[in-house]
């Protein structure tokens, strides 16, 4: 009698199993299992544009979205108001025309900006500066007029042995990025500005400093927008400005957001030689492979941030060189190397940004170095040769590639 109802529980129970089964299988499966629903909302900020994709498990009322979007557009034109060299009354503007060496409140953006602009500094020992504005603007990479030739003097005269040795990645060194009263600076910017330890407020201690920091505020307006989106409510998102990302969640299919890195147009054109050939060298131990007719693809995960920095973009070309928009602080001029983009993942992308401009400086080989002592960041760096003209993809371990093989399909 136990031995019959045991066999008749066991029934029951494989039964329920089958039912169970069988009403998530139609619930996945079936006609009626609704997708994800995917909104895209769009702007212009930065001279360049915005964008944020939203994955909703249902659709949102229109007044929703427009309230997302009006805030922001004004998120983004507050930050503007504060950071764009390009606005004549913008506070950077007005703070770089002042011969004040006293205190000036510039606003809490601005100051969170210029103190993480100071600690990458620091930590790439002078190779990211935000005080170069007026060597940006000697090259015509400003708001002023456009340069098709180098400038024939630059305008504060300085020697190239007063950058500090790049980089100084020893562990003292890195722990003095979040220890400000016990650091030695190793950068040269801090010599020209300094950020109160109290308010939102910045000392010139040179009263010819201009800043510049085009080259990690657009990474910070990712981040404040990420935020804003999030508070609103929203839990599956990727945000973006002018190709520089944050996300969080999964995408629309369940899995980590692909993004495609764009190489520029000079490197488009380059590779458009090679457009029926697909890789044909990946190196296990060294992270490295030649490419033919491949744009990396990025898998980001939750929280995961993602800026490109290269020289093709904003460039010209004069006597057969070409002179990009990233100036090298020991020389004061643009950068000259075989990179032509460097691509870093990081938690924000203030970070990010900020890294992918320092490495353009430092090379390869001392991004690295630096990278190896701050967690979960990760780069990938695109060389072309100058004589063949073949572009060759090096990356850090970890960096969030898709598995590629020798013989498969370029992605």
């Amino acid at each position: 009698m136990m031995r019959t109802k045991a066999f008749f529980s066991g029934l029951v129970i494989a039964a329920v199993l089958v039912l169970a089964f069988g009403m998530a299988w139609r619930a996945r499966y079936s006609p009626t299992h609704k997708a994800p629903v995917v909104r895209t909302l769009r702007g212009q900020t930065m001279g360049t544009t915005y964008s944020i994709r939203l994955v909703m498990p249902q659709p949102v009322p229109p007044a929703q979205l427009l309230q997302l979007r009006r805030r922001a557009d004004r998120l983004l034109e507050d930050l503007n108001d504060a950071m764009s060299t390009y606005r004549p009354r913008s506070t950077i503007v007005r703070f770089n025309r002042s011969p004040v060496t006293t205190p000036v409140d510039v606003g809490e953006a601005m100051v969170t900006v210029v103190r993480r602009g100071l600690e990458i500094g620091r930590l790439t020992a002078g190779a990211f500066d935000i005080t170069l504005d007026a060597d940006i603007d000697a090259w015509g990479f400003d708001a002023g007029p456009r340069r098709t030739r180098p400038p024939p003097t630059l305008s504060f005269p300085r020697k190239r042995e007063s950058i500090g040795k790049l980089p100084n990645t020893s562990r003292d060194a890195i722990n003095r990025v979040s220890k400000p009263a016990q650091r030695v600076s190793t950068n040269p910017a801090e010599t020209k500005i300094q950020v109160e330890p109290t308010g939102n407020l910045l000392r010139k201690r040179d009263p010819n400093t201009r800043l510049n920091l085009s080259g990690i505020a657009k990474g910070y307006g990712v981040d404040r927008l990420a935020d804003l989106v999030a508070a609103m409510g929203f839990g599956r998102f990727m945000v973006e400005i002018g190709g520089e990302v944050r996300v969080r969640g999964t995408n629309q299919t369940g899995g980590p957001w692909r993004i495609a890195i764009e190489p520029g147009d000079n490197y488009e054109l380059l590779i458009m030689n090679y457009e029926n050939q697909n890789i044909i060298e990946k190196g296990n131990h060294n992270s490295s492979f030649i490419i033919h007719n491949y744009s990396p693809v990025v898998l980001l995960r939750s929280g995961q941030a993602l800026a490109t920095s290269g020289t093709t973009r904003n460039a010209f070309t004069h006597e057969g060189k070409t002179y990009s928009h990233i100036l090298d602080p020991r020389t004061r001029a643009p950068v000259r190397t075989t990179l032509v983009s460097v691509s870093i993942v990081a938690r924000n992308c203030m970070t990010a940004d900020a890294l992918a401009t320092a490495a353009m400086v430092l090379g390869e080989s001392q991004t690295r170095a630096v990278l190896k002592q701050l967690p979960e960041t990760h780069a990938l760096f695109v060389h072309v040769d100058p004589v063949t003209g073949e572009a060759r993809v090096t990356y850090t371990p970890g960096f969030p590639l898709p598995v590629i093989s020798p013989t498969s399909p370029t992605p």
